[in-house]
């Protein structure tokens, strides 16, 4: 009889093995790359990543992007999906972004150089308080950032709804004429810290003037994500820039970071525009090598050991670039 019971107990052992699996951690792996270390003013920045969950794409993450310019100063916040935006239910989120006038009032319309104000519509969907911060960030109609700031960042109690707004927000009097948009993303913090969406991000759209359209995101394949950003139309700073991007999906968190270079080739006497000066300066080498009198390694653009129309050219298409030169 007892060896008969002790039989039993080591079958049902062997069954709770099999039917209990041990429960592996997730290997969550985020990504991201630019298309090239170093762009030149007036190139096209190229940002990718990748999210996989033990080697799996996940079709529906968040991402929280974060990039700093050369100053350490935030130049852009966004929240992007990994495919598809995912379903829910998100803790908080935002409904809804919204243009506004000096009194709150909706205004889709704005001159260069007018103040336009902006609103945000918060809800809180969990049955605790919620700290959040809430990320404005513009873009003209090409694409290009061009402001940002933190339009809340505080409290929002169970099952609330607020609105957060602001006024004044300056539209450069050099503004890209066009349906601009204004991305909002709602987080615990930043990217470069602890900071993780807490949900997807939202947009609404205003005109700057007049004409224009706003250029259709690229679609991504599951699992990953992008963002493209033209260095132009704005005065870009030189240097060093810093990317940050972190998530969460399902109990796992995942973090990368990447760095690129922006310099402005052509710029001789270093001022951080291409104008007259520049294009007089290969005029004075032209047609010189290494040696002669006049020669200038600076005007030498393309390494080729001479100073010919290949570097008059790369001057020529640079002309009128205007930046913000490293200090």
């Amino acid at each position: 009889m007892l060896k008969m019971l002790k039989s039993m107990m080591l079958a049902f052992a062997l069954v709770c093995v099999v039917l209990v699996k041990p429960a592996w951690p997730a290997d969550l792996t985020l990504t991201i790359a630019t298309s090239k270390q170093v762009y030149n003013a007036g190139q096209t920045l190229q940002i990718k990543g990748n999210l996989t969950d033990n080697g799996v794409p996940v079709p529906d993450g968040l991402v929280l992007l974060q990039i700093n310019n050369p100053k350490n100063g935030i130049w852009v916040v966004r929240t992007l999906t990994t495919g598809q935006t995912p379903s829910g239910p998100f803790p908080v989120e935002i409904l809804n972004v919204t243009s506004t006038d000096s009194s709150g009032l909706p205004k889709g319309l704005f001159n260069r150089g007018q103040d336009a104000g902006f609103k945000v519509a918060i809800k809180n969907n969990a049955g605790s308080s919620y700290q959040v911060l809430v990320i404005v960030n513009l873009y003209y109609s090409n694409g290009v950032p061009f402001r940002l700031f933190p339009i809340y960042e505080g409290t929002i109690d169970a099952g609330a709804v607020l609105t957060a707004s602001t006024w004044p927000v300056t539209i450069p009097g050099d503004a890209v004429a066009g349906q601009a948009t204004a991305y909002a993303s709602i987080s615990n913090g930043l990217p470069n810290g602890t900071g993780m969406a807490y949900g997807p991000e939202k947009n609404g759209t205003f005109n700057i003037v007049s004409g224009g359209g706003v250029p259709t995101p690229p679609t991504n394949p599951l699992g990953t994500f992008s963002l493209t950003i033209p260095l132009t139309s704005i005065s870009v700073w030189l240097g060093n820039y810093s990317v940050y991007a972190r998530t969460h999906y399902g109990v796992s968190i995942s973090s990368s970071t990447n760095v690129f270079r922006v310099v402005l080739t052509g710029d001789l006497n270093h001022d951080g525009k291409i104008d007259m000066r520049d294009i007089a300066a290969v005029a004075r080498a032209f047609g010189t090598r290494p040696g002669d009198p006049l020669w200038n390694p600076a005007a030498d653009l393309d390494n080729s050991g001479k100073v010919d129309m290949r570097d008059v050219a790369i001057v020529a298409r640079a002309f009128g670039i205007v930046t913000i030169p490293e200090t």
